[in-house]
């Protein structure tokens, strides 16, 4: 189960209603945080709906000063946004990952998170890797099939980070069973995120995919800052070393270019990659 989020525009509406609208903006823009217009019929007073002159326009701007992120703009219902110019964060590469972005459509890695440290590229509640900077530093989790550079993995970042060992994950029968050193985020914590700077190279609606293990958890995921896709891991498995792959939801990606993904997460799950595959045009 997934809910895109959108901001369609909502009926009209003038004096009173209006100016708490325009003040509820005042107020997002003031503390960093984005307001995105309810389709709301008239009289509702849970929300401010969008005035009139904006609902004949289509468009709604909002300003997302949370992570210092630029102007977005949403039109008829899908938002528009561009990489925010001012994101410190850069895609991930070293000696043996040499790509760049990854492009979309196509797999996200997620311990390929970008390069920017905490605050910037992630967010952990602590900032030891209690995978690679702890528990894979013990000479039995140094498994043979791995390596020096498996075993050391961003060992100095927050992200908690390890990678499928023979006899942790694949000494039983998985749902699907993954790749033998494949890494993935573990040790997840309620508040935690990550970001990945993606090359989208067609526009459009995408399924979303996830190699994950244990809990039936909502995820989310952030476009250059604006709220785009909420996600729901569908099945549990018995616990963090039994493995699934499956639909998790669905995103639209308007624009091709490089675009700024944020995965949000909590506590209860590993996580080892997502895939993104294209299935319609934007609003089809």
């Amino acid at each position: 189960m997934s809910s895109e989020v959108v901001a369609p525009a909502g009926a009209g509406f003038a004096g009173e209603r209006g100016r708490n609208w325009m003040e509820a903006c005042a107020t997002s823009f003031s503390v960093g945080r984005s307001v995105v217009a309810s389709n709301l019929s008239p009289g509702t007073d849970s929300k401010p709906d969008v005035p009139v002159g904006l609902r004949m326009l289509g468009l709604v701007f909002s300003l997302n000063l949370c992570r210092g992120l630029s102007l977005g703009v949403v039109l008829g219902g899908v938002a528009w946004a561009a990489l925010p110019t001012n994101y410190a964060g850069k895609p991930f590469q070293d000696a043996f990952h040499r790509g760049g972005m990854p492009s979309v459509p196509g797999l996200i890695q997620c311990a390929l998170y970008d390069l920017g440290g905490e605050g910037v590229a992630y967010h952990d509640t602590d900032a030891l890797n209690n995978g690679s900077g702890k528990l894979n530093q013990e000479t039995g989790h140094q498994r043979a099939h791995g390596g020096t550079y498996i075993w050391n993995f961003r060992r100095d970042e927050g992200v908690d980070l390890s990678f499928v060992k023979d006899w942790a994950d694949l000494n039983h029968t998985n749902q699907v069973t993954p790749p033998l050193n494949q890494f993935y985020i573990g040790w997840t914590e309620n508040g935690e995120w990550c970001n990945y700077t993606v090359n989208v190279t067609r526009p459009g609606r995408y399924r979303i995919k996830a190699l994950y293990a244990f809990q039936t958890n909502t995820v989310t995921f952030d476009l250059n800052g604006q709220s785009a896709s909420i996600c729901r891991l569908p099945e549990a498995t018995p616990g963090y070393h039994h493995w699934n792959l499956a639909e998790i939801g669905f995103i639209t990606l308007p624009e091709t270019g490089p675009q700024l993904l944020t995965f949000h997460y909590g506590k209860g799950n590993n996580f080892a990659w997502f895939d993104f595959e294209w299935v319609g045009e934007a609003g089809k």
